[in-house]
């Protein structure tokens, strides 16, 4: 019934906005009213070959995560959802860079470092007076 009063409401806020002719009118009217006629299905027939769809492959409507929560309408997810996952993609790729280039600066710490206390070229070599202790370690990816 609710579907009859909008279509009805439609057709005839349409009519009083646009200069539509009096017969284009009556026609809308008539398709409004023999669609509202048609008996509303309240539930889908369930024929013989119907598969149950299982509960354990649906989406839910709200996944609680680490992220914050995560709210879908029939498996779409909303807008908020969308940013939240695209932010948190956003951090996933910044670490992963930050771990690809780590071993690359520690290489390069190794080259720098012996350039600052003098062993300048490559025929040039550095001592230390004493053993190094854990304090000093060196790392190399």
């Amino acid at each position: 019934m609710k579907l009859t009063n909008r279509l009805l409401c439609g057709v005839a806020a349409m009519t009083l906005r646009t200069r539509i002719n009096p017969m284009k009118s009556a026609m809308l009217c008539a398709v409004a009213i023999a669609a509202a006629a048609v008996p509303a299905v309240a539930e889908l027939p369930k024929f013989q070959m119907t598969t149950e769809i299982p509960e354990s492959i649906t989406t839910p409507d709200k996944v609680e995560t680490s992220i914050g929560n995560l709210e879908f309408f029939d498996g779409v997810p909303s807008e908020q959802t969308v940013q939240t996952l695209y932010d948190n993609l956003d951090s996933m790729r910044g670490v992963q860079t930050f771990l690809a280039g780590y071993p690359a600066a520690s290489a390069y710490a190794l080259y720098d470092g012996p350039k600052a206390i003098g062993a300048d070229r490559p025929n040039k070599i550095q001592i230390f007076k004493e053993m190094m202790d854990l304090e000093n370690i060196a790392t190399d990816g």
